[in-house]
């Protein structure tokens, strides 16, 4: 059985690895920070488009509404037209039938 001869890192090579996982850590810390400005970012723009839509509904429930009022407006003025002609249809009506009994 062999013993393993056990490495003894210099100084130098110790330093220069806790350089290089400091550079390594540096990097990471550095990613990460800008994932989480990137999940921000996309978290505000998406907040900011749903903004948009919620508006963009509240605008088209106004307009439908107004569009519904109108509507209704003009059905009543139009079943009021038609009713006054249906009067001044039977009046005419009358007025002739009144003529043609005095004629006869």
């Amino acid at each position: 059985m062999t013993d393993s001869p056990v490495q003894i890192d210099s100084p130098v090579t110790v330093k220069r690895r806790a350089e290089k996982q400091a550079v390594r850590d540096a990097a990471a810390e550095e990613d990460r920070v800008e994932a989480e400005e990137r999940e921000k970012r996309s978290k505000e723009r998406e907040a900011k488009r749903q903004a948009q839509e919620e508006e963009a509904r509240r605008e088209a429930e106004e307009v439908a509404k107004k569009a519904a009022g109108r509507r209704e407006q003009l059905e009543a003025s139009a079943n009021e037209a038609q009713k006054f002609g249906q009067e001044e249809l039977q009046k005419s009506v009358n007025r002739r039938r009144s003529n043609s009994r005095e004629k006869a």
